[in-house]
Formats: structure tokens, sequence, C-alpha cells
């Protein structure tokens, strides 16, 4: 069966991620699990690969699906234009991909395939991210800060050690989050 041909900017599953060299551990943005015989996977042959999200996505759920993880590291991103993830397992509402771009422009220059998009929820407000790209390639899910303080009603305030989530109305605190390193993660205390 020949596979269509690549898309502009694809760049190899193993490649760096939108913030930088992969995690040194064994866990990828797109994994796929193999049962049984080692077979070589789909998405590792040496034929060009498909970003064509429905293929994907049914192949990796044929190959073992995806592993559970309910809570996958989102980070603030001010630069960002849209919220990213890389496993489309923590999506709980799927849309569609007509008005959506076919892949999204990273740091340093590469385009990175979009295979689906959707909603989620994080708690511990159940905060709603609506219109989240999904690409393989992302290692670190970005929450799109703009939307985020539309879709929720809440204002954003950062500190040097953290930054709190606040109800826009009422100015109630609905998050803390605390940490010591470089970035913002979305961290519920």
């Amino acid at each position: 069966m020949a596979l269509p041909p690549l898309r502009f900017g694809w760049v190899p599953p193993n490649a760096a991620g939108v913030l930088g060299p992969h995690p040194r551990s064994h866990a990828h943005a797109y994994p796929v699990y193999q049962h049984g015989p080692m077979a070589p996977s789909p998405f590792y042959s040496t034929q060009q690969p498909s970003w064509e999200h429905a293929a994907m996505l049914n192949a990796a759920y044929s190959n073992g699906g995806f592993p559970s993880n309910p809570a996958p590291e989102w980070y603030l991103d001010s630069g960002a234009s849209s919220h990213v993830i890389g496993n489309p397992s923590n999506i709980t509402k799927y849309g569609s991909l007509k008005h959506v771009p076919s892949s999204i422009l990273v740091g340093n220059g590469h385009h990175i395939p979009v295979t689906a998009t959707g909603s989620t929820t994080l708690p511990p407000s159940n905060f709603r991210l609506t219109d989240v790209l999904v690409s393989p390639n992302v290692v670190t899910s970005l929450i799109f800060l703009r939307r985020f303080t539309k879709d929720n009603s809440c204002s954003i305030e950062f500190y040097p050690c953290g930054f709190l989530v606040k109800d826009l109305r009422t100015r109630k605190v609905l998050l803390i989050s605390v940490s010591d390193g470089d970035l913002y993660p979305f961290l519920g205390n």
C-alpha cells in the first residue's frame, strides 16, 4: 500500500520537541506499545510516514493504545497561540480539523503536524481547555494564556515563585501553582 507523500515540515519522531530535546526517559509524545513479539511499529518503518490523523489514531489503538496518563504536565505559555498536547488520550471531546491549520510553527522554525483537535479539563477546578491541537511531536503540553483566561473567566497573576489563577468576577483564588524552575507548570496545590 502506497503511503501519501510527506507533508512539508515533517520532523522524525526522535527529533527534538517544542521545548528542546526529549526527556531522558522511555516516555514519548506519541508512544505505540507492542504486545507479543517485537514487530516494527508502522510509525518507525523505513517507508515514508503518513500524518493523516485518523490513520495514526487507528494504528496506535490497534497496537495497544496509548498509556493512561490522567495528569499530563501542562505549562503556561505566553507565546502560544493555541493549546497544544502530544498525547491524544488526554482529549475528552474531539473536534473537526476543518478550520485548523495542518501544522504548527515552533520556535526553531520547524513545522510540526496537527493530527487532531479537541477539548479537555484540568483539575482541581475543572478548568476548560478548548480547541486543543494534538501534535505527536509535542513533548510538553502548552496552555494558550489568552484563551485559557477567556474560556474560564479568570485572571492569572505571576510571581517569581509561581502563579495564581483567580475568578474574574469574585477575585477568589482558584489555583496556586508554586515552582522553583524557570517555567510555569500548571500544578494545583
